[in-house]
């Protein structure tokens, strides 16, 4: 399913605004026989060859004070998580304290072609995409920083 179509989907069914952003961008460096990443948030143009853009979509929610981030998982064979490189998208909530889980996956398993959402369990290989993903969205509404005590990472098929 397109992202756009998801979001749109996401929107109705669960109530939500999420918006289109700046794509997340994964670099890729090559250093010998070591490949490293780095994550960027940057308008579509100024990709580079050694770059997989990945679709974003932004939603604060002002009841629960939580922030909705949709990702595509999978640019150009590149995945932001590799070990879930079965996820087709990935919701990551941060400040997730009272938001209730099980009802939105519910919702989320009711749209026609999704086949499966789960929540994935935090680890600390995960960190460094976190923290490049919330350094972004700060600079979106700097109002309202984001905290980093409890985030939740989603899979959506």
């Amino acid at each position: 399913m397109e992202d756009y179509r998801l979001a749109y989907f996401l929107n109705n069914v669960l109530n939500l605004d999420l918006v289109r952003i700046d794509d997340f961008v994964l670099f890729m460096e090559s250093k010998k026989d070591n490949i490293e990443q780095s994550f960027e948030l940057f308008e579509t143009q100024d990709l580079q060859d050694d770059s997989s853009s990945f679709p974003a979509y932004y939603y604060e929610d002002d009841l629960y004070k939580l922030i909705f981030l949709m990702l595509k998982n999978n640019s150009k064979g590149n995945f932001l998580i590799k070990d879930k490189n079965n996820a087709d998208y990935l919701f990551i909530l941060f400040n997730n304290y009272d938001f209730p889980l099980e009802k939105f996956f519910n919702e989320i398993n009711k749209i026609q072609g999704v086949t499966a959402s789960y929540k994935i369990e935090y680890r600390d290989s995960y960190g460094e995409l976190l923290e490049e993903i919330e350094e972004h969205l700060i600079g979106l509404n700097d109002d309202d920083p984001i905290s980093n005590e409890e985030e939740d990472l989603v899979n959506v098929n």
